[in-house]
């Protein structure tokens, strides 16, 4: 007769002997920003990203702003206050951990144009790109901009800065997702940036 003891131990190590491969309900995360292979691509402008959709993690949150907007949230853009001037026209501001990288989302009229000049205006001596963005039954404009960065209000220019303006169209004007920093920062979320885009719609 076998010993019970010496049966539990063999089926124990069969069952530690399987394969990652066979974890099927194991997922493991990837921090947006560190994808395999994006610190080395060119000026996303000259390299539109089509099919990302999935690099926006299945724990990003929907979100709606403005009564009418809904999205879903990247895991790690972190919401952070916004000063009282700041909740005049901000609908949300976000940051990145560890970049210098800020998100901000608005519904400030103006019209398309004159929003996107006014952020070429903030930007000297780099290079300006607009392309789509599909999302729902509509397409988002997005803006990318590198160069110089004056943010205005006794701010200090930030050289070699870069900018992805989102501007999602609807009634009575637009909803603006605009992010900010360093290029060596900016362009390894650009794909993150097109994938929550991706993820818009609007509602009653």
């Amino acid at each position: 007769m076998r010993c019970p003891c010496l049966l539990m131990i063999v089926f124990g190590l069969s069952i530690a002997g399987c394969s990652d491969s066979d974890d099927l309900g194991q997922e493991i995360p990837v921090s947006p920003g560190h994808y395999d292979g994006l610190e080395t691509n060119t000026l996303p402008s000259l390299n539109p990203s089509e099919g990302m959709e999935g690099l926006v993690s299945e724990s990003a949150a929907a979100r709606e702003f403005g009564g009418q907007l809904r999205i879903q949230i990247p895991s790690d853009w972190i919401e952070v206050e916004r000063t009282p001037i700041q909740r005049t026209v901000l609908l949300a501001k976000f940051t990145i951990p560890d970049t210098r990288i800020e998100i901000r989302i608005s519904n400030t009229g103006g019209g398309i144009d004159g929003n996107f000049a006014r952020w070429r205006g903030q930007f000297a001596g780099g290079e300006s790109h607009e392309e789509s963005v599909p999302y729902a039954d509509r397409d988002a404009r997005l803006l990318i901009l590198t160069g110089d960065f004056d943010p205005g209000f006794g701010n200090p220019v930030e050289p070699d800065a870069m900018l992805l303006g989102a501007a999602l169209s609807t009634s009575p004007d637009a909803y603006y997702i605009k992010l900010t920093g360093p290029r060596d920062e900016v362009v390894k979320v650009v794909d993150q940036f097109k994938a929550a885009i991706r993820t818009a719609s609007f509602f009653p």
